[in-house]
């Protein structure tokens, strides 16, 4: 159901004292809750905490305006935008007088200015996302610079934000608790954001490390096996740590990839018995999120030291990236007078707000944050952080479509600075879009590769099927699978009056074409009925079970390498045009790719970009369990720290096909590499696709990091 905000903001006006709605007020947020459930969204807490994180940068950043007699309207010699100074500030070595047409033409179409620009530091270049500017220009196409004085000269009394710092902090662990009790889950309740997307095993390296973090540097605390002793304490007898569902970690026997056999003995001896009813699972992943919590602990240390603070006037609070950590980030960072990265640098606190709301995206790719309060000075020092269990971990998933619609963006960005005309990236984005429906229309397919073996189930006993269906979902409830049929057969328009009845209506409705499917669904009245993806799984699951594989294998195999091809077909084709870069052209094909891996691999800030959190020096980086990766570290493994280098440098090798022991095609990988100076290729990482849902699933895209630029990571860490 999409709600009427504009009904729902006028209830809220009528509901709230005064009139206003003020969403930093909880009794405010608490009513807009009522009115949404009263709205019928099913989802009113998650949906009202997004509305006032929101609510706070944007009340934040509206700028002062400049009125009354005393004016001018200028234009500005360097940058040619127009807007009103006071008449004492005019300097004609900066400003013209504005002629009546340049106020005319600047309000009609909207560049004229509230207030004189701040000046903002130079870039060398349009950064990866196609934006020129300096640290300022943090967020393309909005007011970065807030003209609120607040920030500088009206400070809050430190003794008046404290109550309020301490109330958020004292939320945050009770959120930390919540999930270590609960595990991993959804939202349960209206009251209940649930967790950010993930898995039991991410939860608690993200909330675990922050965790540690707070406790090491409260405690002045180095040692892991100390640190894991207070993370074990912590998430004993609670979902998280115990569960053997997806709730937890318990079931997860396998150690993680980052720990050694060796180290994992050595490490469970040190403890003196503590540790020995843990599974090599659960205490390697406790050693990961608790070397983590220490190296994120060392690296706030440091912040704290560069901000030229006192630790013992500091108070650290870690935050988890679900909704309800965003808004109490967003609620500490308005609380404090000033903002501070960790290398010192003031961070306007409208730019600060609008990071908080990007977590999780491309603007702040990260998963975690600590914030430290100063307590004498009440200003805040914040640093992002995107938490992983090794080097190996998967950096970034997506899809060809989504990735298909970045690729549009930047072409128009490409125009819009000159580097591409406009009806070659008409032609271009149309092609993307063929191509994207092309695909769409292949994957489809997979969804009727399991017509002949519905057919041949057909002909089995169905108690046979029954006995298999009921066994081919993992995790808590075995036959989830087999109830969520059941329930849709005996309902409209299938109307099965026993389950064996409701399986055999299933296999019959698999077994048809797509077109069969259509005419059937709109015969009996139901046209909005449709054979899923989910059910498309089931058959390729059960066939599997029955040995009905090589009935479909070949056809598989024709949509994988006909679905793999489009994304090679598009790249050649874009290759037809040259971009520009300093010492040269590229192909925009390969000018695409090289971006797309900079950003999917969070390598901007290495090569010199300013957007988002890589405006600001070490303001986020990726903990890897045992060490980190950051710009420094990325700059010295592709040895170079400039994006049009870089983009030169950059190729990928052909698509490989990934072969199933059965030697059908389960995906497909391309590895990209930069050349260097002796014309050797040198591995970055890896771009696969496969399918998560078995061999009939669509493929999605996941990136990861080779193992020589992984060994590369390891020695500028110190473990190798």
């Amino acid at each position: 159901m999409i709600p009427n905000f504009k009904e729902i903001l006028s209830e809220l006006s009528y509901r709230v004292e005064g009139g206003i709605p003020d969403l930093t007020k909880e009794s405010h947020v608490n009513q807009l809750i009522d009115i949404l459930r009263e709205n019928g969204i099913s989802d009113a807490a998650h949906l009202a905490q997004k509305a006032r994180v929101y609510f706070s940068y944007l009340n934040e950043a509206k700028p002062k305006k400049i009125v009354g007699n005393d004016t001018t309207i200028v234009v500005n010699k360097k940058s040619g935008s127009v807007y009103p100074v006071k008449t004492s500030n005019f300097n004609a070595s900066v400003h013209d007088k504005a002629t009546t047409a340049q106020i005319k033409k600047a309000k009609s179409n909207g560049t004229f200015g509230n207030e004189e620009p701040e000046e903002i530091p130079a870039q060398q270049g349009p950064n990866t996302f196609g934006v020129s500017g300096g640290g300022a220009n943090v967020f393309p196409g909005n007011d970065t610079q807030s003209s609120d004085d607040s920030d500088s000269t009206k400070r809050k009394n430190p003794t008046q934000i404290k109550a309020e710092i301490d109330r958020i902090s004292i939320q945050a662990g009770q959120s930390r608790d919540s999930f270590y009790s609960k595990g991993y889950h959804k939202s349960e309740s209206e009251e209940d954001a649930g967790a950010a997307p993930g898995n039991a095993g991410s939860m608690l390296n993200e909330n675990g490390s922050c965790d540690v973090c707070e406790w090491a540097l409260e405690n002045d605390k180095t040692d892991l096996v100390s640190a894991v002793s207070h993370l074990y304490d912590n998430l004993k007898g609670g979902s998280l740590l115990e569960a053997a569902d997806k709730r937890g970690i318990a079931g997860q026997q396998d150690k993680v990839p980052s720990i050694s056999a060796k180290e994992l003995r050595e490490f469970k001896a040190s403890g003196k018995g503590k540790f020995d009813k843990l599974s090599d699972g659960q205490l390697s992943r406790l050693m990961v999120a608790a070397n983590g919590g220490l190296i994120k602990a060392k690296k706030i240390k440091e912040g704290i030291q560069a901000n030229g603070w006192k630790e013992e006037d500091c108070t650290i609070n870690g935050f988890f990236g679900d909704e309800g950590g965003k808004s109490q980030q967003a609620d500490m960072v308005r609380q404090s007078n000033k903002i501070f990265g960790p290398d010192g640098t003031e961070i306007p606190k409208n730019i600060a707000l609008q990071l908080v709301a990007a977590g999780g995206g491309g603007a702040n790719p990260s998963d975690t944050s600590q914030f430290a309060y100063n307590s004498k000075t009440g200003d805040l020092m914040i640093k992002f952080t995107s938490d992983k269990d090794s080097f190996e971990a998967i950096v970034a998933q997506s899809s060809f479509q989504k990735e298909g619609s970045i690729k549009k963006d930047q072409i128009d960005k490409l125009v819009q600075t000159g580097k591409m005309k406009k009806a070659d990236a008409e032609k271009i984005k149309t092609f993307i879009d063929t191509q994207t429906k092309t695909l769409n229309a292949i994957e489809a397919e997979l969804k009727s590769v399991g017509a002949e073996p519905a057919k041949k189930m057909l002909k089995m006993p169905v108690k046979d099927v029954i006995n298999q269906f009921k066994t081919l979902s993992g995790g808590a409830n075995p036959q989830a699978y087999y109830d969520g049929v059941i329930k849709k057969y005996m309902g409209k328009p299938f109307n099965a009056e026993t389950p064996a009845e409701a399986v055999t209506q299933f296999l019959k409705f698999s077994s048809m074409s797509p077109e069969e499917q259509t005419a059937y669904v709109t015969k009996v009245g139901s046209p909005k009925t449709t054979f899923t993806s989910k059910e498309a799984e089931i058959i390729a699951r059960l066939k599997s079970r029955f040995g009905l594989d090589p009935l479909v294998a070949q056809k598989i195999d024709d949509i994988r390498k006909r679905s793999v091809a489009i994304e090679r077909k598009v790249l050649n084709k874009m290759n037809n045009i040259q971009i520009g870069i300093k010492g040269g052209k590229v192909g925009l094909g390969d000018y695409m790719d090289a971006t797309n891996f900079i950003d999917k691999f969070h390598m901007g800030g290495a090569m010199g970009d300013k957007h988002g959190v890589f405006a600001y020096n070490g303001l986020f980086e990726v903990v890897c369990g045992k060490g980190v990766i950051n710009n420094d570290i990325i700059s010295q493994c592709m040895n170079t720290n400039n994006m049009d280098d870089f983009i030169r440098k950059f190729g990928s090798t052909k698509e490989e096909f990934q072969l199933s022991k059965e030697n059908q095609i389960t995906g497909s990988v391309r590895i990209a590499y930069f050349l260097n100076d002796k014309k050797q290729k040198i591995k970055i990482g890896e771009k696969r696709q496969r399918s998560k849902t078995g061999a009939n699933g669509r493929f999605n895209t996941v990136y990861k990091w080779d193992k020589d630029t992984v060994e590369c990571f390891k020695r500028k860490n110190g473990l190798a």
